[in-house]
This record gives C-alpha cells, sequence and structure tokens, in this order.
C-alpha cells in the first residue's frame, strides 16, 4: 500500500500521530502513587502501582507490565515510568515478577519469562496462565475495567506479552511488545535448562530460543494462524503496538516485522473467519520519519489499518536503540534515554482501545 495521501483525512491522522510522538519526548519522572505489593499466584509474586488520587470506587484502566530478563518488577517499574502517566490518567499497573526462590534461580538465573517453551503457548496454562490469575485476583481488591486490561513487556517479558495477547483476546483490549518475539517464535518440548544446562546459565535460553532472537522464528502467516487456533473458540481483532531498536543486537529488529505479521495474519482470521482475504494485513498504510537532533534518536512509525480504516497494528522503529526501554528512566535497568518514550507511545495507542470497541482513530 501506499505511503501517506495528503487527504483531508489521512492528513489529520498524521496530524494526530505526530502530536502523540511530541506527547512521546522523555520528561522527569514524577511518580506520586504508591508501589504495594500484589497478588501472588503459583510462587509468582507481582507489586501493583495505584495512582495518586486513586478513586477506590470507580473501576480504573489496568496495564500489566512484564521485566526483561536480569530485571525484577521494581526496577522495570522505575525504569518505564508508567507510574507518571497512570497518575495523569488513572490507570493502575500490574508488574508480575518471574519467581525467585534458589531453586528456580538454578533452573532461571536470568528470571526471564520462558516464552521458549511449549508449556506456556497454550490457553491455561504456565505462565501466560499465571498472569492471567493475578489480573482476577488483583480485581478481588482494586476495582478494575475489564474491558481496557492492556499487556506489554521488554525483550523476554515483550515476548510473553506477545503470547498473552495472542492466546487471550477477551482478557486484552490491546497488546505492546517492545523488542520482543513473535508468537511461539521457539517451541522446546522439554525444559531448556536440562537440555542445554551450560548455555542456558550463562545466557538465560536455548538454541533454539537464541536463533528465533538473531534470525526470526518461523513464518509469521504460520504463526499468527496457530495463535488464532490456539484461542479456541475466544475470537477477536487484538490491535498491537511493536517498539524495536534498529541497532539491537540481542533481539534482531526482523522480530519486530514477524510480530506485526503474525498478529496480522491472526487477525485477518478473527475479524471475519477468513485468513486469506487480507482483510487485515501487514502491508503498511501510512509511514512516518521523526528526524534525529542532539539529544534524540531518529525513529519510524509505521500504521497498520482494516478495511474500514481502524488502526489495528503500529510498528516504531529507533535508529541507535540498542536492546533497552525507549525513552527510559536511567534509574532502572536497561534503559535508552535518547529514544522516544515508549511507554507514553503504548499508552496513546492502548487507552483508545476497549475490549468491545468503539476504537479512536
Amino acid at each position: 500500500m501506499a505511503a501517506i495521501q495528503l487527504s483531508a483525512g489521512c492528513l489529520l491522522r498524521s496530524l494526530c500521530v505526530a502530536l502523540c510522538m511530541v506527547l512521546a519526548a522523555p520528561a522527569a519522572r514524577a511518580q506520586t502513587g504508591s508501589l504495594n505489593e500484589g497478588p501472588s499466584v503459583g510462587g509468582y509474586e507481582s507489586l501493583v502501582y495505584l495512582p495518586a488520587g486513586h478513586d477506590a470506587e470507580t473501576p480504573a484502566p489496568l496495564v500489566v507490565a512484564l521485566h526483561g530478563c536480569k530485571q525484577d518488577s521494581r526496577g522495570f517499574a522505575v525504569g518505564t515510568g508508567f507510574g507518571e502517566l497512570a497518575d495523569r490518567d488513572g490507570f493502575v499497573v500490574l508488574y508480575p515478577e518471574t519467581r525467585r526462590p534458589f531453586y528456580r534461580l538454578w533452573l532461571n538465573p536470568n528470571r526471564c519469562w520462558e516464552w521458549w517453551t511449549v508449556e506456556n503457548q497454550s490457553r491455561g496454562a504456565g505462565e501466560p496462565g499465571v498472569v492471567v490469575e493475578m489480573i482476577e485476583a488483583l480485581k478481588l481488591s482494586v476495582k478494575i475495567d475489564g474491558s481496557r486490561v492492556y499487556v506489554t513487556g521488554l525483550s523476554a517479558g515483550g515476548a510473553m506479552s506477545a503470547i498473552l495477547g495472542s492466546l487471550y483476546p477477551e482478557v486484552f483490549a490491546a497488546t505492546g511488545v517492545h523488542s520482543g518475539l513473535e508468537f511461539a517464535a521457539a517451541e522446546e518440548e522439554v525444559p531448556a535448562q536440562y537440555l542445554w544446562p551450560f548455555a542456558y546459565w550463562f545466557y538465560g535460553w536455548t538454541a533454539d530460543a537464541t536463533d528465533a532472537m538473531e534470525a526470526g522464528g518461523p513464518d509469521p502467516d504460520g504463526r499468527g494462524q496457530l495463535a488464532y487456533e490456539r484461542q479456541g473458540a475466544v475470537h477477536r481483532v487484538s490491535p498491537v503496538i511493536v517498539v524495536q531498536g534498529a541497532a539491537d543486537d540481542k533481539v534482531a529488529p526482523l522480530n519486530a516485522d514477524q510480530v506485526i505479521g503474525q498478529f496480522a495474519q491472526m487477525n485477518d482470521f478473527a475479524d471475519d473467519g477468513d485468513g486469506a482475504n487480507d482483510s487485515i494485513n501487514a502491508e503498511a498504510d501510512a509511514t512516518e520519519k521523526f528526524p534525529a537532533d542532539p539529544d534524540r534518536h531518529a525513529y519510524t512509525v509505521q500504521d497498520y489499518r482494516d478495511d474500514a480504516e481502524a488502526l489495528v497494528m503500529r510498528r516504531v522503529l529507533i535508529d541507535g536503540l540498542a536492546h533497552a526501554w525507549s525513552g527510559g528512566d536511567p534509574d532502572g535497568s536497561f534503559t535508552d534515554e535518547l529514544g522516544p518514550e515508549a511507554s507514553r507511545l503504548m499508552w496513546e495507542f492502548f487507552k483508545g482501545r476497549t475490549r468491545s470497541g468503539p476504537w479512536v482513530p
């Protein structure tokens, strides 16, 4: 499809995108709400951020944020700065954390979300099941707007977010994937730590996972159909925003294209049951470039719309960004403050979307 056309409608959309990008510029962090212990499920713990002025009687949107390898939930809360946005717009943030007992550290020393194992690629099982249970447990103590639950994450957390957004369209209104991989980018039948003990100890993943990170996973169309099939009887178009560093030497930029391709094919099935009519596809409808300045990386935003012109997918590729949360707080880990602020980009994409619609442009 062509790049932006200067029709009135497209020009308006272009101006809206530009405004979102301006809002995405990093700013001083000021998280004035409270970060507390959250639900614990199956040995997995969490932290919950309640925004300043939180109204306990009014259901609030929820952002679920999954840390990457060698991170924990508290550091991820600092690095992403979601709390500042939550204070402004009144949403709650849930930060799940991978298991930390000594025996688990031996099996997973880098505390990665294990996106590469088959047990974590089906509904009602494994770590995705744990995260969904955490959300339900949180609803027992905090009023959550069930139509406005979103999930995002970095690296292994981004890959797990892609899995959650693919498997649970009835739970998540939209998904954010930062430096992550497509659904089922690697498939380990046996726990990886038993097959590759030394590689797993030093790197936290297996040869198959490393191959996917460096060179991409299987064909995205096939992964999209697989995700659709594993949804069972629950289908819905699932919006996604993908943020990726062009200089990432851990998760190759190709993976961002594969996430878009996988969600495009999954959504092509979900909108009308026909996965071959390209009603939703991986050809960008609009491309907007934002140049670098001395204090900021250049980046490119691509939007993907369905036949009704609804924005379904967005891809943000950031020049000069390595394997780090773009625009994050340097007091956190794996952040790069020179990039556009990924947390703002994601929240601006999320907040206009509900599980049932309608969506805003």
